[in-house]
């Protein structure tokens, strides 16, 4: 939890809570150059965030491919680095490990008590208290159409209602020509409401967002081939990521890992190298006769061996009875 209460760093870091479109900004305003500051705005996705975090992809954080201007994504790299500190990651890995990564049919809310009981006193536990300013947000599209539209000049009129020059009675009588000209032109302007949540740092954003997952009973994974955090997208049991493979550029890991295992597994399993041998036996054979006999038995040593593999991986079968039945069917006995 931060004890900073400095007036100048709040509203840095702004989440708007706006149902399904929420979406977060965080205010770059470099030392070196001024002229480049501004808001740069994040995806929807609060994962997203503390994965890219816990990756050290700060391209991703830095906007990437929403930035048009290229030489400006080295010096925000460099500003989130500075906002999103070193020290915070061990424990941030540590928890997402354990709340998140750790699948035990627990739920995440479950899994964080037990996580707070066995990480109680230890440095490397991550706090989720965290400080916030809420307020609401308030923004109108169409501004110009309605200054286009007012009788008296949109500019006069908004001016008067906003400033504080002007006396009750002048900002009610300018209220009410608003509101007529709005009476009059329904669909001049969209206006939307929603709450705003200001933080004074980083380790309050990423202890708000955590919060808001844990909530959501969400699911992060650790890629068993590159050891890189991923969220899944199609199948909640996935276990290597889309991230490019560090053993082959021009794979994913999950496209680079299920061959290597596979490769793996056909050059040092003594089961596998038999069934290859009494497949491609049958394959051949069926390729060299046409006759029916010869084609039924191919089609029903791969029925079989579908079967044998749903029995042992149900506990019906075991291997090595699987292997006596391919090393008869290899002599000839079946």
């Amino acid at each position: 939890m931060s004890n900073k209460k400095d007036a100048s760093i709040l509203n840095n870091i702004q989440v708007f809570l706006s149902g399904d479109s929420e979406k977060f900004r965080i205010y770059y305003h470099p030392e070196k150059d001024a002229l480049k500051k501004g808001w740069f705005y994040f995806g929807e996705n609060r994962a997203a965030l503390i994965v890219d975090y816990l990756n050290e992809n700060y391209r991703a954080l830095a906007g990437g491919n929403q930035i048009v201007d290229e030489e400006m994504v080295p010096d925000r790299i460099e500003y989130l680095k500075k906002l999103l500190p070193e020290k915070l990651k061990q424990g941030i890995k540590d928890l997402v490990d354990f709340v998140f990564v750790e699948q035990n049919n627990l739920s995440c809310i479950e899994k964080y008590f037990a996580y707070t009981l066995s990480h109680k006193g230890s440095k490397d536990m991550f706090s989720l208290l965290f400080d916030s300013y809420r307020e609401p947000y308030y923004r109108i599209d169409g501004k110009d159409d309605f200054e286009r539209a007012g009788q008296m000049g949109g500019d006069e009129i908004l001016e008067c209602i906003s400033s504080d020059k002007t006396t009750p009675a002048e900002r009610k009588q300018k209220f009410k020509l608003a509101c007529g000209l709005l009476n009059k032109n329904p669909s001049l302007i969209k206006s939307v409401m929603s709450p705003l949540l200001s933080f004074y740092t980083a380790d309050d954003l990423i202890a708000f967002f955590i919060c808001d997952l844990i909530e959501k009973n969400y699911i992060i994974k650790k890629c068993e081939n590159c050891g890189k955090y991923f969220i899944p997208t199609n199948r909640t049991d996935a276990v290597y990521c889309n991230n490019q493979s560090p053993q082959d550029h021009s794979k994913t890991c999950k496209e680079y890992a299920p061959y290597a295992k596979f490769l793996k597994k056909s050059q040092n399993d003594p089961v596998y190298k038999l069934y290859k041998r009494v497949y491609n036996k049958k394959r051949n054979a069926a390729k060299r006769c046409s006759s029916a006999p010869i084609q039924r038995d191919f089609v029903e040593f791969n029925n079989s061996v579908r079967t044998w593999k749903i029995q042992i991986k149900s506990g019906e079968k075991t291997e090595q009875q699987y292997s006596d039945w391919l090393s008869l069917i290899n002599k000839g006995r079946v």
